[in-house]
């Protein structure tokens, strides 16, 4: 049981009656601490998007609803030098994984890790992805519509727009002759998103 009252008691199976003192572990009480383990985004080989909502799952050992602890879960887009950013606060340890809907305020990163830590025990009870997984972006052609067949002249000015999910700042277009197996034809580099 997690608790910040412990003590250690000693006796005497032979002589139960006889008076034994309270030792205790330390100067005065001593804590138990539960313990988290991250299961998932953990191993590195998660690509995730922006709009896409993914479990994120642990493993805890210790009664956290019975000491009152509840977990918030963090991100950190610089391989866990800071976690800056909440994903959520108030989840229960109990429940084992949270359903994370990855929106926009978050940066997009190659080196993103997740932090799950008990409320109650900040800096001292908690655990971080292993390695790094990625978060990307989503860029999503919206004229023309990508879903319907159109003709188009050469020399005739052509409008493309599009949506961005994500932190990106810059895009290359290019166009396909051959149904979309290659892209090899450049029509603008770097431009803003």
């Amino acid at each position: 049981t997690i608790t910040g009252q412990g003590k250690v008691r000693v006796l005497d199976p032979a002589n139960p009656t006889v008076p034994n003192p309270t030792i205790n572990a330390g100067a005065g009480l001593f804590e138990i601490r539960g313990k988290l383990t991250l299961v998932i985004p953990s191993d590195g080989t998660q690509l995730w998007l922006v709009n896409d909502q993914r479990y994120i799952t642990w493993i805890k050992q210790g009664n956290f609803a019975g000491a009152g602890h509840s977990l918030r879960l963090l991100y950190s887009a610089n391989n866990g030098s800071t976690f800056p950013t909440t994903v959520a606060t108030g989840v229960a340890a109990a429940n084992g994984s949270y359903l994370w809907t990855i929106t926009d305020a978050f940066s997009t990163s190659t080196q993103a890790k997740i932090r799950i830590e008990d409320e109650s025990a900040i800096g001292l009870v908690f655990d971080d992805s292993n390695n790094p997984f990625t978060v990307k972006g989503v860029l999503t052609l919206t004229q023309p519509n990508p879903n319907v067949a159109a003709t188009f002249y050469v020399g005739d000015p052509l409008t493309l727009k599009w949506t961005k999910n994500g932190d990106m700042a810059n895009v290359n277009l290019y166009y396909s002759t051959d149904n979309g197996s290659s892209f090899p034809n450049l029509i603008n580099t770097g431009g803003p998103v």
